[in-house]
């Protein structure tokens, strides 16, 4: 299951035969295509009144990565989900495979600090030829340096090799808002 209310079956794909295995994977996407797109629709952007009215927190749902090109590969997603911070973080692990929820949980925006709480992680082993779902229980805080209708930057709160700054591939990152 992905955070947010989205499912997702979990076949296993090890020791199948070629033919069997590429059926699995096909399901694989097809589960996990549909959580995708039930997500993103959730993350709509909030729009001119809803940032308005919303302030920085309604400006930070959406579904942010680095550049639009890369939204093909990665794509953090936050969205309110009953009145609570959603965050499901995606990315492509396997060519074949396409966008998994790599990390799953609830964020939350405490003074200029984006907080994101991970319970939940889905990740595909090539070499055993099946997916990897787990719970898990990490926190990473990062700073909110800026937010608009189009870009998002974050800055790692714990500096150096810090969790925040391996989350990010650095101090600080830019994300622009996919599809815009």
């Amino acid at each position: 299951a992905v955070a947010g209310g989205t499912a997702a079956a979990t076949p296993n794909t090890a020791h199948k035969p070629a033919d069997d295995q590429a059926a699995q994977i096909a399901e694989i996407r097809t589960n996990y295509d549909a959580a995708l797109k039930e997500s993103e629709a959730k993350a709509g952007d909030p729009g001119l009144i809803g940032r308005l009215t919303g302030g920085k927190r309604a400006a930070l749902t959406g579904v942010w990565s680095v550049s639009q090109t890369e939204c093909a590969k990665e794509r953090v997603i936050l969205f309110e989900n009953s009145g609570t911070g959603t965050v499901e973080w995606w990315r492509a692990s396997d060519d074949k495979v396409g966008l998994l929820p790599w990390r799953t949980g609830r964020w939350e925006l405490r003074d200029g600090t984006v907080i994101m709480s991970f319970n939940h992680r889905v990740e595909y082993d090539d070499f055993l030829g099946r997916l990897r779902d787990s719970a898990i229980d990490e926190t990473v805080q990062f700073e909110l340096k800026s937010v608009s209708g189009s870009e998002l930057r974050l800055a790692a709160t714990g500096g150096g090799i810090s969790s925040e700054a391996l989350f990010l591939g650095g101090a600080e990152k830019l994300f622009v808002r996919c599809g815009v």
